[in-house]
């Protein structure tokens, strides 16, 4: 009869535990395929690069990403993606420091050498991405790291001037006269890029710090910020659905 009783209280004991246990459901560890977007309201150039390339660039835009993944709602995952990244226009390249020339007595006279200025320049091409969590909360906060890396075509136009010093010599006085001579063109928005580009192809990738939230079966959304070469975004949110997830 006590045995009997006691069975019956660990019975009851175990349905609110079984109960919380079927409404959280088992873990998923099935890998699935799924799509993903990705927009990056902001990017900008990394400068700390301007002295290994010798030049003095301010270049700032968007990106926005759209591809296909494989991976746990619980877990990371991989993808590859189309991206397409713009380049504000008025993004300023100098290719040269100024050069100047002193005159006695008189204020120095300085030539910016060959700048550019982008028109509607933009990349397109392919990007390779893994997510990598190293932490869990409450299983449906992830806390890791993306790491990336593709190629992209450098599309569009840019404004080159070329401003050089100039020694003229006045025909009536002889006395020799210092100028600034420039002259505008429109170029492939490729140029502006110099020795980063091979062939008008352009590697990107990077890294970056990033938070994941399960919102709803198979629906993740990340928030992530770091470097992404050749530039940086401390922004970029990414937006996934796994198909056949619970």
């Amino acid at each position: 009869m006590k045995f009997a009783r006691a069975s019956v209280v660990i019975a009851l004991l175990s349905v609110p535990a079984a109960a919380q246990a079927q409404a959280q459901g088992p873990e998923d560890h099935t890998s699935h395929w799924g799509i993903a977007g990705s927009v990056t309201p902001q990017w900008e150039f990394l400068h700390f690069l301007e002295d290994s390339i010798d030049q003095i660039i301010d270049m700032t835009g968007n990106e926005r990403r759209v591809g296909i993944v494989r991976g746990r709602q619980l877990g990371g995952e991989w993808g590859v993606s189309y991206v397409t990244r713009r380049v504000d226009d008025d993004s300023t390249f100098l290719q040269e420091k100024p050069k100047c020339l002193a005159r006695a007595g008189e204020l120095d006279v300085c030539a910016g050498g060959n700048s550019y200025r982008t028109r509607g320049a933009f990349m397109n091409g392919v990007q390779f991405h893994r997510f990598f969590p190293v932490a869990t909360i409450a299983r449906r906060v992830q806390v890791g790291a993306v790491v990336s890396g593709g190629v992209v075509r450098i599309r569009g136009t840019a404004e080159e001037t070329q401003e050089h010093l100039q020694i003229t010599v006045n025909p009536a006085t002889g006395a020799p006269r210092l100028s600034i001579r420039s002259e505008t063109t429109s170029v492939e928005a490729r140029e502006v890029f110099g020795q980063m580009v091979v062939a008008e192809y352009l590697p990107i990738g990077g890294v970056e710090a990033a938070v994941a939230v399960l919102v709803a079966p198979g629906v993740k959304l990340r928030v992530s910020g770091g470097a992404a070469f050749p530039g940086f975004h401390r922004v970029a949110i990414t937006a996934q659905y796994l198909f056949g997830t619970r």
